[in-house]
């Protein structure tokens, strides 16, 4: 930073005493990466959050925790079309409960989707199941419920394929 015309205060740590420093014009160099400073999971981008998860010095919770992000990083744009296609037939079943009980029910479908998300990535996370399928499974689910009410319009006669 290229500073002009300012000061600089500066404490001891009991705060007994303090230095003041004016200045016309003061250069402050900070140290943008550091150390200490590691980069989270989510903040990586997926070849490198791969490479990381298959590191030799990668603990086997931390590699659980990165594989399951990777996985994620594929599943969560598959919900979003399985959410999409759930939406037409939720649609014409409960067409007639008005835009209220439409934004209701994608809500819900949403939460649902949400809550599997989070059961699933922690069974994951945990190592209860491989990383592989804690982060597919909420897509299977969703997915699952999906074909049901396809099927329900498809049986009832209200939808067909033709």
């Amino acid at each position: 930073f290229d500073l002009e015309d300012g000061f600089i205060s500066r404490a001891d740590r009991s705060l007994a005493s303090t230095d003041t420093a004016f200045f016309r014009h003061y250069i402050l160099k900070v140290e943008v990466a550091s150390a200490r400073y590691r980069t989270s999971r989510g903040e990586l981008s997926t070849p490198a959050l791969l490479r990381r998860a298959r590191a030799a010095a990668t603990s086997r919770h931390d590699r659980l925790r990165l594989m399951t992000e990777f996985h994620k990083r594929f599943a969560l744009p598959v919900a979003s079309l399985i959410l999409g296609l759930m939406a037409v037939p939720l649609g014409i079943v409960f067409g007639s409960a008005g835009l209220a009980g439409g934004i209701s029910l994608g809500t819900a479908a949403f939460l649902g989707y949400y809550v599997c998300l989070a059961f699933f990535g922690n069974l994951g996370e945990t190592g209860t199941l491989p990383p592989l399928a804690a982060a597919w499974l909420p897509d299977l689910v969703v997915g699952a419920a999906a074909a049901a009410v396809i099927r329900l319009l498809v049986v009832r006669g209200w939808m067909s394929w033709r």
